[in-house]
């Protein structure tokens, strides 16, 4: 028996001999039944001296075990696919059920007890009148074993927990599914519907996608998200009303768009590259548009439900990332495809790189233990991987270093404006480590050298701020934020869509990626042990820059995309805090991907 306050154990109660399958406490309190893979299991009564009552029956183990609301009675679901009623003082057995065609895992009565609900192995919930044993409805609960089942506390809801790592909410007359919760080790989850709904953690979407029956490929919930993301109707159907959202829209297949030698890399003395696109969709493609290192390069509209075409696609002087992707009349996207061009031709420029490296680890007005030790350098360490990049897939890289007390809301907010009037065709990269905090409300601020964690608001810069600078810059951001809870900038994700492609295409905006040190409820680590003095999202994207960069560069091009090295940072942090830090990518505007550092 433990104390559910503290976790500390007040007493042992009985010592079994033989391992235990199942527990079920009586509601008064008074018994206590332990299964066993045997044919028993023991009724122990807390009341007399731990008086016990050895049942037998079942000839496969007992895997599951319930009281009735007044205690009398006890059910037993075991390995014989039986369900079997008990007098729970005499250990008479009353009643056999036997109309599963598997193991039976899990067993309760209904609050009224007229009823048993029960789930098995083969995934099988069902439910049976308890006087007639006549099954009232069965159906399908599960992909593999029904784990466990539990009643509302008003009886009218059950939920259940399966092998494929999701509970459903559904009604007590199993007429309707309710929603099903999904969830992951790192925290994130989804609440969906049967139909297609779904509410979501900020990266949640990623638990789930959507696939058809008559081909292989699979589409992220997010190019459904304008029918899908609907939260309201979620709540809605957990309060009862299950038409809300009824009929489900129907949803035409994206577009299947097929470019030649996707994934593939070509070299070429030319100034341009040909690409080859076949398109073809359930419904009318409106727009092929392609994306450069992540930059609007070619716009087609075809408004058409089959085409084959050719697109003459200019290139910089290096790695060129081509994406294309299909929109149509509905505004659903295709799913993006791909295609590395190295130019070595003469005559065109390569773009720049502006690199604003921030870091804050003094912090004159807290206390000596929210002193940092390592953000200041860890900004320089960013920018010398950065400065490395000169002439090689950059023409130029501009740097700008603030730290500690340079670093102000004035000289941060001057940098940022300064970037604002960099080329469309140039990147910036800017990194920002110290301490990040929330407000009240939940505000992200940056806080800088003069901020006070009681008003974030007079020394740190919060991320509508932020934001709103980096809104303004016509180039290709990526924001590194390395704080604590720097994950909760964003309330939602952007999803790069078909009204987000027209912005950037109409030159109101150039995309911004931001990626985050950690989840919005996480915090940051730094140690003298990773690297001999770093945060370690810091180190880990100085080494993927530079020591690691072959191991990052998964396509095997020769160069480190942006995504590549988030995937490395994401893993390594990940694993060397076992889950305590998850880096993510917390803002994602871009189409495609761009090339970050040359491997070497």
């Amino acid at each position: 028996m433990w104390d559910i306050r503290t976790g500390h154990k007040k007493k042992n109660l009985v010592r079994l001999d033989f391992e235990v399958t199942c527990i079920a406490v009586s509601n008064n309190g008074r018994y206590l039944a332990f299964g066993s893979k045997g044919k028993t299991f023991k009724v122990f009564d807390l009341s007399n001296e731990m008086n016990e009552t050895k049942i037998n029956g079942h000839f496969r183990g007992v895997f599951a075990l319930a009281f009735s609301s007044d205690d009398r009675y006890i059910i037993s679901g075991g390995g014989d696919n039986a369900i079997r009623l008990w007098d729970v003082k005499t250990g008479r057995q009353i009643k056999v059920y036997q109309d599963h065609n598997a193991t039976v895992t899990s067993v309760l009565f209904s609050n009224d007890d007229r009823y048993i609900l029960s789930g098995s192995n083969d995934g099988i919930i069902q439910l049976q009148d308890i006087n007639t044993g006549s099954v009232l409805k069965r159906i399908k609960g599960t992909v593999g074993q029904i784990n466990s089942l539990a009643f509302s506390r008003k009886g009218n809801f059950f939920v259940s927990a399966g092998a494929d790592a999701i509970i459903r909410k559904w009604t007590a007359d199993l007429e309707n599914e309710v929603i099903r919760m999904h969830g992951s080790r790192d925290g994130e989850w989804a609440t969906t519907t049967a139909d297609g709904y779904y509410k979501t953690s900020p990266e949640g979407k990623n638990l789930v996608h959507w696939a058809t029956f008559d081909n292989i490929e699979t589409f992220s919930f997010e190019q459904f998200e304008t029918f899908t993301n609907k939260p309201t109707i979620i709540a809605r159907r957990i309060s009862g009303d299950f038409a809300a959202g009824k009929p489900f829209p129907r949803l035409s297949r994206p577009a299947n768009l097929e470019l030649q030698n996707h994934m593939g890399l070509v070299f070429t003395s030319q100034q341009s590259y040909v690409v080859q696109l076949k398109i073809k969709g359930e419904a009318i493609v409106k727009t092929v548009r392609l994306f450069t290192n992540g930059r609007p390069t070619v716009e087609r509209i075809l408004n058409k439900s089959e085409a084959i075409i050719q697109i003459d696609i200019p290139l910089v002087v290096g790695v060129n990332r081509i994406s294309a992707i299909a929109y149509d009349e509905n505004g659903l996207s295709s799913n993006l495809k791909w295609i590395d061009v190295v130019s070595t031709a003469t005559g065109s420029s390569k773009p720049s790189l502006h690199v604003l490296g921030i870091g804050i680890s003094q912090y004159p007005n807290l206390s000596g233990q929210w002193q940092l030790d390592f953000a200041h350098t860890d900004a320089q360490s960013f920018i010398k991987a950065f400065q490395n990049q000169r002439g090689k897939l950059f023409d130029k890289v501009n740097s700008n270093y603030l730290a500690n007390q340079e670093a102000s809301v004035g000289n941060i907010t001057s940098a940022l404006k300064t970037l604002s009037a960099i080329d469309t065709n140039d990147v910036a990269v800017i990194f920002m480590a110290g301490h990040g905090i929330r407000d009240l409300d939940g505000t992200y601020y940056f806080l800088t050298s003069d901020g006070t964690l009681d008003n974030p608001n007079a020394g740190g810069i919060s991320w509508n701020l932020i934001s709103g600078y980096l809104n303004r810059i016509k180039g290709r951001v990526i924001l590194f934020l390395d704080t604590c809870h720097s994950g909760s900038i964003v309330n939602e994700t952007v999803v790069p869509n078909d009204e987000l492609s027209q912005e950037f295409f109409s030159g109101k905006r150039g995309g911004t990626m931001v990626f985050s040190a950690s989840k919005g409820r996480q915090y940051s680590m730094e140690s003298p042990d990773f690297g001999g003095g770093f945060g370690i999202f810091t180190y880990a994207l100085t080494q993927g820059m530079v020591e690691m960069a072959e191991e990052v560069d998964i396509s095997g091009n020769g160069f480190v995309e942006f995504m590549e090295l988030v995937e490395y940072v994401s893993r390594y942090v990940d694993n060397t805090t076992n889950g305590e830090q998850t880096p993510w990518l917390s803002r994602k505007e871009l189409f495609g991907d761009l090339p970050l550092a040359v491997v070497e």
